[in-house]
C-alpha cells in the first residue's frame, strides 16, 4: 500500500511538473530578443553627472568642466551639451558657460557613450579674475566652430546595471529626443 501511495504521489508530481517543464523548454528554445528601453533627457542628464567633473589642461591653465546639461536632437544622433567651465591659473579663475554640439556615438569595445566631433557653438564668460586672460579668451574664440576631441558622456564600466544582469548595451541611438538603449 505504501508503494502505491508513493507511486501515486510520484505520478502526481510528474504530472504537475510536466507543463512547467514544457514551458521552460519552450522558452529556452525560442530565440532571445533584445531588451530595449528608452530614457528621457532628464534621465540621461542624471546618468551623465557620473562622469563629471572632467579636467583638461591648456598650456598652464587647468580647465574643469562641470554641471553638464545634455540636449538630445530629434534625428541623426545630434546631441548638444552645455557645461560650466572653470579655468584656473595660480589663485586666479575664470568662470564660463559653453555649449558643444556633435554626434552621439556608442563605442561597444570601450563601453563608452561619447560625443564625436564636438564643436564649440557658444561661450560666455561669467566671472573673470585672471590677470591676463586675453590669450585664453582669444584661443577660445578661435576654437568656436572647430572640432574638439571627443567628449565622454558615459562610461558603462562605471555604472552598475544589476536589473539587466550588468549587460553592456549592444546599441544606443537617439529617437524622438529620447535615448534608446538596446541590451
Amino acid at each position: 500500500m505504501v508503494m502505491v501511495k508513493c507511486g501515486l504521489v510520484y505520478y502526481l508530481e510528474v504530472a504537475m511538473l510536466r507543463p512547467l517543464l514544457c514551458a521552460l523548454f519552450l522558452l529556452l528554445a525560442l530565440p532571445v530578443s533584445a531588451v530595449t528601453f528608452t530614457l528621457s533627457e532628464k534621465h540621461v542628464n542624471e546618468m551623465v553627472k557620473v562622469t563629471f567633473p572632467q579636467t583638461q589642461y591648456y598650456n598652464d591653465i587647468k580647465l574643469t568642466f562641470t554641471d553638464p546639461v545634455v540636449t538630445l536632437g530629434s534625428e541623426d544622433d545630434d546631441v548638444a551639451v552645455k557645461v560650466r567651465i572653470r579655468a584656473e591659473r595660480a589663485d586666479q579663475t575664470l568662470e564660463a558657460e559653453g555649449e558643444m554640439q556633435g554626434l552621439l556615438k556608442y563605442r561597444p569595445a570601450r563601453k563608452e557613450l561619447q560625443i564625436e566631433k564636438p564643436m564649440l557653438v557658444d561661450f560666455r564668460v561669467l566671472e573673470n579674475s585672471l590677470s591676463d586672460s586675453r590669450e585664453l579668451l582669444e584661443a577660445i574664440n578661435q576654437m568656436q566652430g572647430r572640432q574638439f576631441p571627443m567628449i565622454l558622456l558615459l562610461d558603462f564600466t562605471e555604472l552598475n546595471l544589476p536589473l539587466f544582469g550588468n549587460q553592456m548595451p549592444r546599441r544606443i541611438e537617439i529617437r524622438n529626443k529620447h535615448l534608446v538603449i538596446e541590451l
